[in-house]
């Protein structure tokens, strides 16, 4: 090291080869430039964690093949015989069962040991990508399998962790380039093959004042264990704080765990920090913090205070809804089955290939569209079984020429004929809705879709057995919850909303308005088991966030028009019970445990929701005068008094 310093590099890897930024931003609705690894160089070496911690020399030699980008990150003064030794001794921490792909990870060490060499941090855009991407209801949907590959399993590197992420989103895994050279492992360090069974996902190691702080700012719910490798009561009860933090391991009601080792430098300077709790005299030692604020403390290998002391924690963070102290015997009755209603009837093919080829024939299409519609994708759903899911990949190339196609003669054709072309995709959802979920291609194109449907149909006189085919395909769609994610994401949802009001508020066509009610249940539904996080429908990890976000509506704005439109549409509805029952059902449901629900309430009281509801208790009263249904309907609108007060 010459006197001015020994310049240190960051190396930067795109894990996806390319992928990221292909698909990202359809799947995501955000840039993606890629999925980064980063790794640092100085004194000849390149050190990096994935398995444990891992010098190779020389630099650009590793696995990983060839950095995308070299970034300049100024000098250290540290000889290199000092660097090796900080490095050994970080080795406790950065162990391979504690990598995770998410929380801690290769940029979490690589920040760590830049803030150590000169008080410097890897970029921003490097250090928030995780939550970033976890953040979008693609990122919410994609955790679960996540996780999976990191609680009590064989910990994969992260590139092992993104090639076994893509055969799951229809992508070819990535390969590393060849290198020329051979790597030369720096005796005694960690090789990055080996894998071990990994701890909790939300179970970190305290590796820094700094990050330690960054994670109490961001955390609702927190618990530090002040431990030491010397102390019998600490080995005694740290496997049962290790099993409480997998038993909270839920994004819904998420408590972070850390242990922080006060035998080394990090964590004996955060146990005599008093913003932790510090001085910390003995171990083991737990502290508690609710949205930054400290709570609770215990001390010693006492398993039933621990309990008790996360409990009460998890408690003050997240309260009970106050909707959970009333009694709504029918809305939990419907909150038990919240499938979507689905449109699955299969025409003949050969009836529904003379409609399409009629359509198609009414419009002066190119060759190469009705091929793609008439053969290709006619020919696809000919090869689906009658029951049971497909099996195997989709047809090669059907996603090249399907979407535009569709979109050229949703265009092209007079409004008549293009029902039998939208059909299409709905049958196809009725019977490969798990396949096509796969597939970036077709996530990437619902956005456009639907934003073309609202278009086309929000107006005075919509062509209705379009519209009843736009609603059909929307329902289908929301039996995948990868789907399900997509359409209440913030570029879906409002033409999603579109359609479902002007169907409600259709004032002359009956099913038009039973269709619409249908839809708006099952959007609805779909929202309230997110909400609540029922794991049986594989929704519990999508956020109610996902209605909101860049370019779209808040969850209050999207809520409020909901139940403004579903209120209407009650108002109006004289003709049938069973759209009555729909509609009271989904309005119900939107407010039951909703953040908003004295927000929309009071909405709703401008909007005389008590006249409303009373009007149609008389109105089921006399339609089908004690008959299971009306009872049906009519507990639901007493439920539906009850949450709005319009007793």
């Amino acid at each position: 090291m010459g006197a001015v310093g020994e310049p240190v590099q960051l190396y930067i890897y795109d894990l996806s080869n390319g992928l990221a930024a292909m698909w990202g931003r359809s799947l995501t609705g955000q840039d993606v430039e890629g999925i980064w690894h980063t790794s640092l160089v100085l004194h000849g070496m390149e050190v990096f964690f994935g398995q444990g911690v891992s010098i190779v020399s020389p630099p650009g030699t590793t696995h990983h093949g060839v950095p995308k980008k070299k970034l300049s990150c100024g000098i250290t003064h540290l000889d290199k015989e000092t660097f090796l030794e900080y490095i050994d001794n970080l080795r406790e921490t950065y162990r391979a069962d504690a990598y995770h792909l998410l929380s801690f990870n290769c940029n979490t060490f690589t920040n760590d040991v830049l803030g150590f060499l000169n008080g410097s941090s890897i970029p921003a855009y490097i250090r928030n990508q995780p939550s970033e991407i976890m953040s979008t209801p693609f990122g919410q949907q994609m955790r679960p399998m996540i996780e999976q590959m990191f609680v009590g399993r064989r910990t994969p590197s992260a590139g092992a962790a993104v090639n076994n992420l893509m055969p799951q989103l229809g992508l070819t895994p990535p390969t590393a380039p060849p290198t020329s050279q051979t790597p030369v492992p720096v005796p005694r360090l960690a090789d990055d093959a080996p894998s071990v069974e990994s701890v909790a996902s939300n179970l970190q190691i305290c590796t820094s004042a700094a990050s330690l702080r960054t994670l109490l700012s961001s955390s609702p719910a927190l618990a530090i264990m002040f431990t030491s490798p010397s102390c019998p009561p600490c080995n005694a009860i740290k496997p049962h704080f290790e099993a409480l933090a997998r038993k909270h391991a839920s994004p819904r009601e998420r408590i972070d765990f850390v242990l922080a080792e006060t035998h080394v430098g990090a964590g004996a300077e955060v146990a005599r920090s008093p913003e932790f709790g510090g001085p910390i005299t003995a171990t083991p030692t737990f502290v508690f913090f609710s949205r930054g604020k400290p709570v609770g403390e215990c001390k010693g290998a006492n398993r039933q205070e621990l309990e008790t002391q996360i409990a009460m924690l998890a408690l003050t963070t997240y309260p009970p809804h106050p909707h959970t102290k009333l009694s709504l015997p029918a809305l939990d009755k419907l909150a038990s089955n919240l499938n979507p209603i689905t449109f699955t009837s299969f025409p003949s093919l050969d009836t529904l290939e003379q409609k399409l080829e009629s359509s198609l024939r009414s419009s002066s299409l190119q060759p190469e569209t009705t091929d793609a519609l008439s053969k290709r994708v006619l020919g696809y759903l000919r090869g689906l079984p009658a029951s049971g899911a497909p099996t195997g990949v989709l047809p090669p190339g059907l996603l090249n020429v399907w979407p535009s196609a569709t979109m050229t003669a949703l265009q092209t054709l007079p409004p008549s004929a293009k029902f039998p072309v939208l059909d299409l995709v709905r049958l196809a959802l009725a019977r490969d809705a798990s396949r096509l979920s796969s597939s970036p291609a077709f996530l990437a194109w619902i956005p456009s879709l639907l934003s073309h449907l609202a278009s086309d149909l929000d107006n005075d006189t919509p062509e209705r057995s379009y519209l009843l085919t736009a609603l059909r395909v929307i329902s289908n769609a929301l039996v995948s919850p990868t789907l399900t994610a997509r359409i209440l994401a913030p570029d879906a949802l409002s033409s999603v909303t579109r359609l479902v009001l002007r169907a409600l508020l259709d004032p002359q066509d009956p099913k038009m308005r039973s269709a619409g009610a249908g839809t708006a249940w099952s959007i609805v539904a779909r929202v309230f088991a997110a909400r609540v996080g029922d794991a049986s429908l594989g929704l519990e990890q999508i956020q109610q966030d996902a209605l909101g976000g860049q370019g779209g509506e808040s969850e209050e704005e999207w809520e409020a028009e909901m139940a403004s439109g579903l209120l209407e549409a009650l108002g109006e509805e004289s003709d049938s019970v069973e759209v009555v029952h729909r509609l009271a059902a989904s309005l119900g449901l939107l407010l039951y445990k909703s953040p908003y629900a004295d927000e929309i309430r009071s909405l709703l009281e401008v909007l005389d929701i008590a006249a409303t509801l009373t009007r149609k208790e008389d109105m089921v009263a006399k339609a089908a005068s004690g008959a299971e249904t009306a009872k049906d309907v009519v507990a639901v609108l007493c439920d539906v008094k009850t949450l709005t007060g319009a007793q």
